[in-house]
């Protein structure tokens, strides 16, 4: 097969068929075995052979259903088609109503080999129709019925019917098998994005918490800040205060000529001038338009 490894939904159909050929196999041996009286030893001998050949690949099918492999797919559609011949020719060759058992091969074929294996298959069951009919015509082999005429435009008929059967069969089984897998293919592609979309909001709703909190803590941080924005004019008041209090005091220093007087007012000048830098350094945070929303908004 193109794909090592089978979809598990796929493998149980897989699966369902195995049985479905188990069944047909038993069968179609016991209905060979009924007729075993009118058989020649080497026909007895193949299809002995066949079915324990079929028996051993219906085993192995079983086995490597998770994992086919194409030699023995070919190798089992061959030998259920030889098994099938075998079927036709001791139930009554063109009479035979076991025709049908070459579909055996055709829907393993569908189910195992992709695009053409049922087509295929088709083809291999109406040559081995085909040359049965050739064996009979040219007397190489002769049917267990004697009384049945085999003429060229019968033949034809014949063939021409069951490759129709075998070919539309081929074609149903092939579409609806491509269709399951793709199906499944979908569902399977489906449910990987959903599991990417799962791991997607999970991080989405870890990223959304964490944004939470950030949040919470610029809130508070707004709040900070917008505490200390009126912290200037809080200040400006009592500066104003000390400013007018320091021109007294230089007012008297220079009236009493107190040195110690004058060397303060400076002293408390140059603090002052200070503080109005630092003052300075709040516009920003006033002129910020987010604080400004947040203070309006209060």
């Amino acid at each position: 097969m193109e794909e090592k490894n089978v979809f598990p939904k796929f493998q149980q159909i897989l699966k369902w068929w195995s049985a479905i050929r188990w069944f047909i196999v038993i069968v179609l041996f016991s209905i060979g075995m009924l007729h075993i009286h009118m058989m020649k030893t080497y026909i007895i001998v193949i299809f002995i052979v066949m079915f324990l050949g079929t028996i051993f690949l219906n085993l192995f099918f079983r086995i490597q259903i998770a994992s086919q492999n194409r030699f023995f797919c070919i190798f089992q559609i061959i030998l259920d088609t030889i098994f099938a011949t075998v079927i036709v020719h001791i139930t009554g060759g063109m009479e035979s109503p076991f025709v049908w058992s070459f579909l055996i091969a055709v829907i393993t074929a569908s189910l195992t080999i992709e695009k053409t294996g049922g087509i295929l298959a088709g083809l291999i069951g109406s040559f081995s129709l085909m040359a049965l009919m050739l064996l009979y015509n040219f007397h190489t082999l002769e049917p267990l019925n004697q009384n049945i005429q085999y003429d060229v435009s019968t033949m034809t008929i014949f063939l021409l019917s069951y490759t129709g059967l075998f070919a539309g069969v081929a074609f149903i089984s092939n579409v609806i098998s491509d269709l399951v897998k793709n199906v499944i293919k979908r569902g399977l592609s489906i449910s990987q994005e959903n599991g990417t979309l799962v791991e997607k909001i999970n991080i989405i709703e870890k990223d959304c918490y964490k944004l939470k909190n950030e949040k919470k803590e610029l809130d508070e941080l707004v709040t900070i800040s917008e505490s200390i924005s009126h912290l200037d004019h809080d200040i400006n008041t009592p500066l104003c205060v000390i400013s007018l209090s320091l021109t007294r005091i230089k007012q008297a220093a220079a009236e009493f000529r107190n040195e110690n007087l004058a060397k303060s007012s400076n002293e408390i000048s140059a603090a002052i001038n200070d503080i109005s830098l630092l003052l300075r350094r709040l516009i920003p945070l006033k002129q910020n338009e987010f604080i400004k929303n947040k203070i309006n908004e209060g």
